[in-house]
């Protein structure tokens, strides 16, 4: 397994020589800004940080359980088929090369939810996609420290030890999080085993 590296722009690694838990903590206590994303078994989670709190969380072939939809549906502001109805629209005028409207969006023009409503959702679907990730062993992870405008305006400021400590509430264990708190001595330590610092 490699170890993670630092670079000038780059913080890269395996899950195999390091837990994602203590990475994360220790972005939050470096509070390092960048796109991080980690992967594993064919899915992807993409946060934006911002001086080391998680600010957007998206992901790519995550289970179903995770899509923002859910999270209007239990909050009973839409049902399943008005969801799909919204998403397919008129047929006859979309292109077919349109990029796919993001559901968020969709649901806001049309008057289903609230911008606040959306916040919420945005933020529920964020905690849970982390959530998810603390509990991954295996897969791989990097920090891209640039970030560009694309990222968008909502700001869902996560800290990954208050996460942590969800996962506490709900007894389960969060690898790489002794009592969900790093000491400066053992930040130390986790920079002298896994990384090398260019």
């Amino acid at each position: 397994a490699s170890s993670p590296t630092f670079t000038d722009c780059r913080f890269t690694g395996n899950l195999g020589g390091i837990p994602i838990g203590a990475v994360m903590q220790l972005l939050q206590m470096e509070a390092m800004s960048g796109v991080f994303t980690v992967k594993t078994d064919g899915s992807e989670v993409r946060m934006v940080m911002r001086k080391g709190l998680i600010d957007r969380v998206e992901s790519k072939g995550a289970r179903d359980e995770f899509r923002l939809g859910r999270f209007f549906v239990e909050a009973g502001l839409v049902t399943p088929l008005e969801i799909e109805a919204l998403l397919a629209g008129p047929s006859d005028t979309t292109p077919s090369a349109a990029p796919r409207a993001r559901l968020g969006d969709v649901l806001l023009r049309s008057g289903k939810v609230t911008d606040a409503q959306l916040r919420e959702a945005l933020g529920k679907q964020a905690s849970e996609l982390v959530y998810d990730v603390l509990r991954w062993e295996r897969g791989s992870f990097e920090l891209g420290t640039i970030l560009t405008d694309e990222e968008g305006d909502f700001r869902a400021q996560l800290d990954v030890v208050e996460i942590a400590y969800g996962w506490q509430r709900k007894r389960v264990t969060v690898k790489g999080l002794d009592k969900f708190s790093l000491q400066r001595d053992a930040r130390d330590k986790l920079v002298r085993d896994y990384c090398e610092v260019a």
